[in-house]
């Protein structure tokens, strides 16, 4: 019968390896909290940006001219709320991947440590 002399050194890197995981897996729920979140803002300022042009346009087929450039700032801040949601996106994809390599990385290493441990 093989004695595992590196029993207890390979029940700790098996530890470690599992509260990287858990890391990992704490990471993707907040990343998915984080984009529900960006999504309901958006859609949140989108349906107040509609009713509110809708008001307006209504109150420039009354007559009042002024409205118009109401209605062409809002579209602009719509535009501009639209490109910060991208851009958040974009960013939250570049620090998951940083993340994901540095987990990935880490679990690696404990792994390649914990396979090299002598068995007798």
């Amino acid at each position: 019968m093989v004695n595992d002399i590196s029993a207890n050194k390979r029940f700790e890197l098996g530890l470690k390896i599992q509260a990287i995981e858990l890391k990992d897996e704490n990471f993707s729920q907040m990343r998915r909290s984080y984009e529900r979140s960006l999504e309901h803002f958006q859609s949140n300022f989108v349906r107040l940006s509609s009713e509110s042009e809708e008001s307006l346009y209504m109150t420039l087929q009354a007559g009042n001219q002024g409205v118009t450039q109401i209605l062409e700032r809002n579209q602009e801040i719509t535009q501009r709320l639209n490109q910060y949601v991208i851009d958040q996106m974009e960013d939250l994809d570049m620090i998951t991947r940083r993340i994901r390599q540095m987990f990935d990385d880490e679990r690696e290493e404990l792994i390649r440590e914990r396979n090299q441990l002598p068995w007798e």
